[in-house]
């Protein structure tokens, strides 16, 4: 990108940041006109930009040229290499000065060497046989590119021979030749192997190999997020080692995997450089979101009048169509709530993990008074766009609230609202936390919202408002009281 960098929000390049080629172009270009590159060659290293000159959109630049790319990619000093060796593998980390192919090819020991053709071919030549021919993509020019090549065995010596191409079909003249002896220790995964897809709620049977090795660990690289993740964790995340020799592993994948394309990574428990990895592994998600928790449960009796209902869900979900309805067991409407209203300090708030949604009536409910809710099909998605199936009729999310000779339970009894009258200042104090505070004037509009809080008493600048009768509504963790104060 030009003028300042970005990123990526949504698609293949989801959280990716632009590379800056610091060139600017000023307010005063004319319409119809925009910077040129010009000069020969074939790649972007090759030409120079210049002033903004009549824009040339489909066609090439005056002054430029391209030439037929002649030249094979060279290697950036001090690479090729390959480490990290174990017992089945070893890194190949190149960097070249172009885009284009990696070839290379495993052989036994002093076996005859190969041609770059040979390399590039990966098949039998003369009466040698390859152990491990394979070839990548090298996919941006400058940049350290690492490949796991596998197929190894223990305390084995081996010839690998490495050579690159570019894209226009250049070919280096001569493989690069590393001698490789592999280690007494290593782990191999088995299963899954690259490429394989998995629905959640699948079973995934992890299998491998290990050389001394007594623990492992076993995790993951989220690619569209781009984070790590650990699957033989504990009940806190901690990792929780399992013993080598099982070598194998039966996981089912939960509905809130929040991922699409993963690599698997196994790692020694007490060596974490010790490791084997399998890429992409794909999963996919076509099941809807499904309800964990409902506040108050189902047929709960007793319920406070200024109870904040709540839904959890199995797995994360977005907003994204519909209402959600409070009704009267008779099927009088108490409120609606559309969902594209839903945010912080709103009626309709997601908790910070997506997993719930908090539902603050703008009124306590009736004393004495039975309730239902119901939500509309696909309110909110998953992370895949799969659509909640709704809740309908009474018989789901029932609840009654409490008679009066229940209602004054601990928060009417213990909240404080001074002074009242107040002309500057209103104090709000509740030794359980105030969590969020709206004032509203008769008709019902909002003149004041505080911040997400978190404590016990807070102060409310009041002195701008016009004098007359007011309604704060006070906020606990799953509480709602609504009380009157008059402004003088």
């Amino acid at each position: 990108s030009y003028e300042g960098t970005f990123t990526a929000d949504g698609g293949p390049a989801d959280g990716q940041t632009s590379v800056d080629i610091n060139v600017f172009e000023s307010s005063g270009t004319s319409i119809g006109h925009s910077l040129q590159l010009i000069g020969t060659g074939s790649v972007y290293t090759d030409f120079t930009w210049q002033a903004p000159a009549a824009a040339s959109m489909g066609s090439v630049n005056s002054g430029q040229t391209f030439a037929a790319d002649e030249t094979p990619p060279v290697w950036t000093a001090s690479y090729p290499t390959i480490t990290n060796i174990t017992a089945y593998s070893g890194d190949l980390t190149v960097n070249l000065d172009e885009a284009g192919t990696v070839y290379f090819m495993v052989l036994e020991n002093e076996a005859t060497a190969p041609t770059a053709e040979e390399v590039k071919a990966g098949v039998a030549y003369g009466t040698v046989t390859p152990l491990y021919p394979d070839n990548f993509k090298y996919v941006s020019a400058n940049t350290d590119q690492v490949f796991v090549i596998r197929g190894a065995e223990a305390e084995t010596d081996y010839d690998i021979y490495v050579v690159a191409g570019d894209n226009a079909g250049n070919l280096q003249s001569t493989p690069i030749k590393f001698d490789v002896t592999t280690t007494s220790t290593g782990i191999k995964i088995t299963n899954p192997q690259p490429g394989e897809t998995y629905a959640v709620g699948q079973e995934i049977t992890f299998t491998w190999e290990s050389v001394n090795v007594t623990n492992i660990l076993i995790g993951g690289y989220d690619f569209i997020h781009q984070e790590h993740f650990l699957i033989t964790a504990d009940e806190n995340g901690d990792p929780s080692p399992i013993d080598a020799s099982l070598g194998t592993l039966t996981f089912e994948i939960p509905n809130d995997a929040p991922f699409d394309s993963l690599a698997i990574i196994m790692l020694d428990a007490s060596n974490y450089a010790l490791r084997d990895s399998v890429a992409p592994i794909y999963i996919t998600d076509n099941v809807n979101p499904g309800i964990d928790e409902l506040y108050p449960a189902n047929n709960e009796t007793d319920v406070s009048a200024s109870y904040i209902p709540y839904i959890y869900f199995v797995e994360p979900v977005f907003p994204f169509t519909g209402k959600i309805y409070i009704k009267e067991e008779s099927g009088t409407l108490f409120e609606e709530f559309d969902i594209n209203g839903s945010g912080p300090g709103e009626q309709l708030e997601f908790t910070d993990d997506q997993y719930g949604i908090k539902i603050t009536p703008t009124s306590p409910f009736l004393a004495g008074t039975s309730y239902y809710i119901e939500i509309d099909a696909g309110v909110v998605l998953d992370y895949f766009g799969n659509p909640f199936d709704g809740i309908y009729g009474s018989s789901t999310w029932f609840f009654t609230i409490a008679g009066t000779s229940a209602i004054e339970d601990e928060l009417t009894n213990n909240i404080k609202l001074f002074p009242v009258p107040a002309s500057t200042i209103l104090t709000v104090s509740y030794e359980g936390g105030v969590r969020q505070l709206e004032i509203l004037d008769l008709t019902g509009s909002r003149v004041y919202l505080s911040e997400q809080l978190n404590n016990a008493e807070h102060k409310i600048d009041v002195s701008s408002l016009p004098k007359g009768i007011y309604f704060i509504k006070i906020s606990t963790d799953n509480k709602l009281l609504t009380r009157k104060f008059i402004k003088k």
